[in-house]
Order: C-alpha cells, then structure tokens, then sequence
C-alpha cells in the first residue's frame, strides 16, 4: 500500500508537470514533490528505518524522470535537494522509530521479568507510595494479610494493614531507622507472625516504593526460646547462689561463730591454763573470727541478706561502700524518688547489673570517681552507673563483643531484657562510661507506689 501511494503521488506529479498545469504557478512545482512525506512517515512509523529507508529510495528512482524531463538548470537541483532533504528525514524518522522500540522492548521485558519475580516471589511484596497508599501487591502479601489484592489496591496502608505493621512501613519508607521496624501480627490461622518491611524505591524521584515484607517468625521464636533459656538459667543460678549463701550462714558461720564461743569459754574457764596454750587458744580465735568475716564477704557476693531484708537500694549502698574502701577511689550513691520493694527479680537484676558495672570499673576504668544514681519515677525505675575514667569506643552492637570474649555488657543487657527493661551504654575514651538501666514499673504497681520526687540523698 505504502508503494502504491508513492507510484500514485509519482504519476500525479509527472501529470501536473506533463501537461504543464503547475508551470504558470512559479515555485509551487515543489509542492507534489513534498507529498512524499506522507508515504515516508507512514513507513517510518510502521516499519522503522528499513521500511522508511527502503520507501525513500523508491521515492528518489521513481522521481528520476521528472527531474529529467520537466526540469532543467536549477529547477532541476531544487528537485534533487528537495528529494535529498525527504530521504535525510526519512533515515532520521526511521532510526529514531527503531530507537523507541527497542526502547519500548526493552522496557516491556523488564516489565515482564519484574512481573514474574514479583508474581512468584516468596517474600510478601507491596507497591506503596511514599503518602502510605497501596498501588498493588502479590498473592503472598495478600495470603498474608488476609485480604484480596483489589481489597488493598487504591487504600492506605492505616486502613488495611493492621496498626503495627502500618507503624513499621511508614517509618520504613521514611527513612527513620532509629525504631524497631519488626512488627507482630496475626497470620493465617491466628498464628502470630513477626514481619520486617524493607523498602527500596522503585520508581524516578523515589515517589513509589516497593516494601517486601521479611518474615521473621523463625528467627524471632530461636530468639525468643533463647532468651527464656538464658532467664530460666540465670533463675536457677540466683537460687543455686541463694541456696548456698543461706547454707555457708546457717551451718559453716553459724558452727564457727560457735566455735569462737568455746574458745572463749575454755580460755577464761581454765585459770591454771599455761600462757603458751592460752596464747594458742586466743589465736585460734582470732583465725575463727577471720574464717567468718571471709565467709560473710563470699556471702554477700552470692547473694547479699540486705537484698531480701532491706532492698535494692540498701544493697546497692552496700557494694558501692565495699568498692570505696577496697579500690580506693570515690564512690557515692544518690538515691531520688520514694524508695520502695520491688518485684524479688527485678530488684535481683538491677543488682546484678549495678554489681558487674562496678566490677567494670574497677577492673577497667582507672576512674578516681564513680556515681551510682537510683532513681524510683512513676512510670519507671532507672539505675545509673557513671563514672570519670577511660572509656572505650563503643562497637555497633554490644554483641560485638563476643568476638573478644567479653560479655560482661552483654550479660547486663540480657539481665535488663529479662525484666523488660533496656540497657543503654554512652562512653568515649578518656571521656568516662555511663551505664543507664530503665525497668518500666508494672501498672497494678503504679497507683500503689506513685513516686514522691524529694531531695538526692547520698
């Protein structure tokens, strides 16, 4: 068809020209010639530069005769000119069209690969916008969540997504990766799921973001199963440490401090006793006395009485008063709020936490001060343990400590998880270390014990 038009705007033209219509209109013998423009685009459009370069060339053999015939001198070159300038454009046009086609394939097979990887992907996928509205998602993320894809297409995320989740990806998206994004849900079934959303734009300027949604569920049980195993433990050996404490008291120091008696008795019961063995008997006191002041310190490592009789923060004096004097350096204890019980655990693990990061500072710090701030709030108990020494550069996780073999830390943050708490470490090198323990105050206990803020007691 395209040829057919050309052998017609062809023979229009030799007409016109033949019989001499066009010739007493001057310069107006150019415009047939600019007719075959028409079939040249066609070809260009319909079969890129092959079909426009091979309608061009066609164009300029099936002209030769008019050009030959009807013009001369420079009618004759404008003829050619005329033919050159439509046989430039039609190898631009032609070109160009293939340009965007293979562009246009391109595009539809990366299309077509991101559909099937997205159609067949294992992972929960969703296509968000960066104001929080679902464009599409896979038939995971829709078993997933329980919902159809056209029931999430078009909505926002708040609407049809369960709130936590929705929390994770807007803060996701968002760039804010200062929160935990792990969110919990219930799954198929009711079964709870711990689901992670990762994000990567997916479209210029970043406007719409494809979040996949890690399931983590697995990991999170491991985790969870760890974390009991290591609470169950530490439970065991606190009351292992609790049962001997109470053991070396009751029978060991009990036996000695009797001991200590009867010496006493035989050395002022026997008057005619010779001053050699009276001497000997005295002494023999004397390393009594000693074996019990021993036995009491061991004692009050394993598990201190004053923790059970008296509470966290007359316990927690206690260690401090015991480091000043053994480690020579200053060491006070500022106490705020209204003092109170707490539950047996967790005044035990606060303890443990303030007993290791004393037992850090003098071991490590060559610090000349240390402050231990216990401060009881309404809303939660928080321990501090500061002090001037040298610091350290902190890894990016305390886990990284592992690789030295050093837990101390980690051992902090597992005490302070086991009772909902966190653990947060803030130091420098020759800038001093500062361990902060908040313990969230269970709200059965808050009307009970609201916190009376008074004046820091040392």
């Amino acid at each position: 068809m395209v040829q057919l038009l050309v052998v017609a705007i062809a023979g229009f033209h030799d007409g016109v020209e033949g019989f001499g219509i066009i010739r007493n209109f001057g310069m107006l013998y150019f415009v047939p010639i600019s007719l075959f423009l028409v079939p040249t685009i066609y070809a260009a459009l319909s079969f890129g530069l092959q079909g426009s370069l091979a309608t061009a060339v066609w164009c300029s053999l099936i002209t030769v005769p008019n050009w030959v015939l009807w013009h001369t001198g420079l009618e004759r070159w404008g003829v050619i000119v005329q033919m050159a300038a439509i046989d430039g454009f039609a190898v631009f046009a032609g070109r160009r069209v293939d340009q965007e086609r293979e562009a246009r394939a391109t595009a539809q097979l990366a299309e077509r690969k991101y559909r099937a990887l997205f159609d067949s992907s294992a992972e929960a996928v969703l296509v968000v916008e960066r104001n929080g509205r679902v464009i599409e998602c896979n038939a995971v993320a829709a078993l997933l969540l329980g919902a159809s894809p056209e029931h999430l297409s078009g909505r926002s995320i708040d609407d049809v997504l369960p709130t936590p989740l929705a929390a994770a990806i807007r803060t996701e998206i968002s760039g804010r990766h200062d929160a935990d994004e792990t969110a919990c849900i219930n799954g198929p079934g009711g079964r709870p799921l711990w689901v992670k959303p990762v994000s990567a734009a997916v479209a210029t300027g970043g406007d719409i973001v494809e979040v996949v949604l890690r399931d983590l569920t697995q990991e999170k049980l491991r985790e969870m199963g760890l974390e009991a195993y290591v609470a169950e433990n530490v439970r065991s050996q606190e009351k292992e440490r609790a049962d001997v404490a109470r053991e070396l008291h009751d029978l060991a120091v009990q036996a000695l401090v009797a001991l200590g008696w009867d010496l006493d008795a035989i050395r002022h019961s026997a008057s005619t006793l010779p001053d050699p063995a009276s001497d000997e008997v005295q002494r023999a006191r004397g390393r009594a006395v000693s074996i019990v002041e021993n036995l009491r310190q061991v004692i009050r490592g394993l598990r201190p009485p004053v923790l059970d009789d008296l509470g966290l923060a007359a316990a927690v004096r206690g260690i401090v008063a015991d480091l000043g004097e053994r480690a020579s350096l200053q060491a006070e204890v500022l106490v705020r709020g209204e003092k109170r019980r707490l539950a047996a655990e967790e005044e035990v693990e606060l303890f443990r936490i303030a007993q290791e990061a004393l037992a850090n500072v003098e071991r490590h710090a060559a610090a000349r001060r240390v402050t231990v701030n216990l401060n009881y709030g309404s809303q939660e108990i928080e321990l501090t343990v500061a002090d001037d020494g040298r610091g350290f550069v902190m890894p990016h996780a305390l886990a990284d400590f592992q690789k030295d073999n050093k837990f101390g830390l980690i051992g902090m943050q597992e005490r302070a998880r086991m009772v909902g708490g966190k653990l947060t470490v803030r130091t420098l090198p020759r800038a001093g270390t500062t361990v902060v323990v908040t313990v969230p105050v269970a709200p059965e206990h808050r009307a009970r014990d609201a916190a009376v803020q008074t004046p820091a007691e040392t």
